[in-house]
């Protein structure tokens, strides 16, 4: 692994050794930056005296050794990204990398104790053919040079050592990575698990491979034996499809799961936006970042030229409403399987063709009775583009160039500058005034991020009762989220209740699962315009010398009734901000019901039902006294109602007998479904409201 270090700009001027990590090397080696100066001293003419600047130079950016970090890591399932952030904070150094470089890396148990920071990472990266360069306190994630393994170097020091890796059960594992630690050589099993490699007595060997936790051995006079543990970890977990449920080591479906900690550990209002980034192959796109607005989530791309592209979501077994997440909280869900492929989506028909998302409740679980409160509060605030918008000076002189340029007259820093030949053909008292105007302009400087924007904030308050017997488990809960859009004037209240219960007496299992969710949503009138007075584009569109008040504190959202330089583009999306309201009141409950019966050991009778309910309303109010309802039909603003009621209800009976033999295990299954889905949709708009109403 190569390492750089900096040196000081004192350093190219003393001939004290070189404060490296391992300053004991430099010094060894002699005081290099004394000796050259005692070759060529400082009486030389200055080309000598140049030549050992240089030389210096060159000398102080070869590769030096840094101190040794220490890590501690134990983690399952993790993704690079994770070891890397732990690394980040265990050692203080940075880490750079590309994604195309990291792809391929799939989740993986570590397990690091009291280790090199240098070893923990050749074994983790020289698998996938990855190495780092440490630069100063930045780690540099590359792809590694191709390596000559046709020609060997001998020394007198270095021989071929060969040895054997092998799994727990003495299998020969091929395709293991086998590595000299501080070195080059890089070797691969062979099909027998043999490898050999050019190494000294002494030396340490890393032996990695993708299905195993990397091992790390010192050569010793003999051939080595190494066996190396199996990272079953991605294997034991439990895939469940909806219907049925099996190891993922059986599994032959392309599926991602999800896990509790993953999804609480994300301050989101809406399960879909807490999905975004954890499964590959899934997209998760925000279209807007109001609270309360769904994603669009596309699995494995696009499924259907006409139709919709949004997968099917099946909550405890119930197929429920793929955009309602609104009454859902995040907090109770144990975890999310994706389903991707058509083996896996075949259990579900037409219904599956843009993948299923499965979500498990969390259940009860055998013990004392556990209460648990939880209490979390955040905040976000709005990213900054990356270009900057014109100040009010940068914008006058803009036009003043461009009416020079053109003569086009775009503003006042054309119509009113002294430059324009039209400047002179006024009375003096005219120019007075003009200059006044154009300094009062330059110096209001008006940011509508800080007029439409604002920190958003959220706070999550949970209760949950859970526990157990032998025969009935249950987990309730009851929890509060509260937040304040970014946007003024959005946000979103919910309130939530779950109960799950599971039976289990003898060959006979149930379980009831019920869900409660009441949500309050306030959006902004028309987000997604771009026409003058959609409060999102007039952040962009609004001139720097625009202010909505005039000194006296009145609006003015037009120049009809007051004069102005500019062009009030700004002061008419305050006008929508403050003088409209668009809210949703979303009711949401899920009810499911199980049952199944152990006839005889492997088959089973089973029997299921569930309903998924939503009822919406929406209001959409216009003030009639603003300007935008004053320019509505009517003259005199709108209010609008939208009813929408969505009733699903399926019912799933079925027969399943299943039987292992040896290492092999067999399942038939037959089901039997009734569905019913049923949506009702009513609105009306009224305008020309009398503005005496509250």
């Amino acid at each position: 692994m190569k390492k750089y270090t900096k040196a000081r700009p004192r350093e190219l001027e003393s001939a004290e050794p070189l404060a490296t990590g391992r300053g004991q090397e430099w010094s060894s080696q002699g005081n290099l930056l004394g000796e050259i100066q005692k070759a060529y001293p400082a009486k030389g003419n200055w080309k000598t005296r140049l030549s050992v600047v240089l030389l210096s130079t060159a000398l102080l950016q070869m590769p030096m050794p840094i101190q040794a970090q220490k890590i501690t890591l134990n983690l399952k399932e993790a993704s690079i990204k994770q070891i890397f952030q732990q690394m980040e904070k265990q050692s203080g150094y940075s880490f750079f990398y590309k994604d195309v470089d990291v792809a391929e890396f799939k989740r993986r148990g570590v397990s690091f104790n009291n280790t090199d920071l240098n070893q923990a990472l050749e074994s983790i990266l020289a698998p996938y053919g990855l190495e780092c360069e440490i630069v100063n306190k930045t780690v540099v994630i590359k792809r590694a040079a191709p390596v000559n393994t046709s020609v060997a170097y001998h020394t007198s020091q270095h021989q071929q050592q060969t040895g054997k890796v092998v799994d727990e059960s003495g299998n020969p594992i091929l395709g293991a990575v086998v590595t000299v630690k501080g070195g080059k050589a890089v070797v691969s099993t062979t099909s027998g698990g043999t490898f050999s490699i050019d190494a000294k007595e002494g030396d340490e060997l890393i032996i990695s491979h993708i299905s195993y936790f990397s091992k790390t051995v010192k050569v010793g006079s003999g051939n080595l034996n190494i066996v190396l543990q199996a990272n079953d970890n991605l294997i034991e977990q439990v895939v469940i499809t909806g219907y049925t449920d099996y190891k993922k080591g059986k599994s032959a479906s392309a599926t991602a799961s999800v896990q509790a900690k993953d999804i609480g550990g994300v301050p989101m209002g809406s399960l879909d936006q807490v999905l975004q980034g954890k499964v590959p192959g899934m997209s998760v796109v925000s279209s807007s970042g109001q609270p309360g607005k769904s994603a669009d989530v596309v699995i494995r791309g696009i499924g259907s030229i006409r139709g919709t592209t949004r997968p099917l979501y099946v909550m405890d077994g119930v197929p429920i409403e793929g955009n309602a997440f609104q009454a859902i909280n995040p907090e109770d869900i144990e975890n999310v399987n994706v389903l991707k492929d058509a083996s896996a989506k075949a259990l579900y028909g037409s219904r599956g063709s843009n993948g299923v998302v499965v979500i498990t409740t969390k259940k009860g679980k055998k013990g004392r009775l556990s209460v648990n409160y939880s209490s979390q509060y955040g905040f976000s605030t709005l990213t900054r583009t990356a270009f900057e918008m014109m100040d009010s000076k940068e914008r006058l002189r803009f036009e003043e160039e461009v009416g020079l340029e053109t003569g086009r007259d775009i503003g006042p820093g054309w119509r009113l500058s002294p430059r324009n030949p039209n400047y002179n053909t006024q009375s003096a008292g005219w120019q007075k005034d003009a200059n006044q105007a154009l300094d009062s302009l330059r110096n209001m400087d008006t940011d509508w991020r800080d007029l439409f924007f604002q920190d958003g904030r959220f706070m999550e308050q949970q209760l949950s009762l859970s526990g157990g017997n032998e025969n009935v488990q249950t987990y309730n809960s009851l929890s509060l989220w509260n937040e304040d859009g970014i946007v003024k004037e959005t946000g979103m209240n919910r309130y939530t209740l779950r109960s799950n219960t599971n039976m289990n007496y003898g060959r006979f299992t149930a379980g009831v699962n019920l869900s409660l969710g009441y949500s309050n949503s306030r959006f902004t009138y028309n987000e997604g315009g771009t026409g003058v007075g959609s409060p999102m584009a007039s952040v962009y569109y609004a001139l720097p010398y625009e202010y909505p008040y005039t000194a006296d504190g009145v609006f003015y959202a037009t120049d009809t009734d007051h004069p102005f330089y500019d062009t009030r583009e700004g002061s008419r999306g305050i006008d929508v901000l403050y003088g409209t309201s668009n809210k949703t009141n979303q009711f949401k409950t899920i009810l499911g019901l199980n049952m199944a019966y152990e006839i005889m050991p492997g088959l089973k009778v089973s029997t299921r039902a569930g309903v998924d309910f939503r009822n919406s309303e929406g209001q959409v109010f216009v003030n009639p006294l603003s300007y935008i309802g004053q320019n509505q039909f009517g003259k005199k603003g709108s209010f609008g109602e939208g009813y929408e009621r969505y009733f699903n209800l399926v019912s799933t009976s079925g027969l399943t007998y299943s039987k292992a033999i040896d290492l092999h295990d067999f399942e038939v299954s037959g089901f039997f479904e009734y569905v019913q889905s049923n949506e009702k949709a009513f609105g009306y708009t009224g305008y020309g409201l009398d503005d005496r109403l509250p």
